[in-house]
């Protein structure tokens, strides 16, 4: 982002799985928020393409 404008998204960060950050042995992605992360990313394209 130092050469473009972007952003950086949390999608299956809530509830439960926010107590161990990305990487760590006991993250766990809350599988539910799958289809609303591709959603998103699919409206991103439309909006900015």
């Amino acid at each position: 982002m130092q050469e473009k404008p972007g952003a950086f998204l949390f999608v299956g960060m809530g509830g439960e799985n926010s107590k161990y950050p990305h990487h760590h042995p006991r993250f766990d992605l809350d599988e539910e928020a799958i289809p609303v992360g591709i959603e998103l990313f699919v409206q991103l394209v439309k909006h900015f393409s």
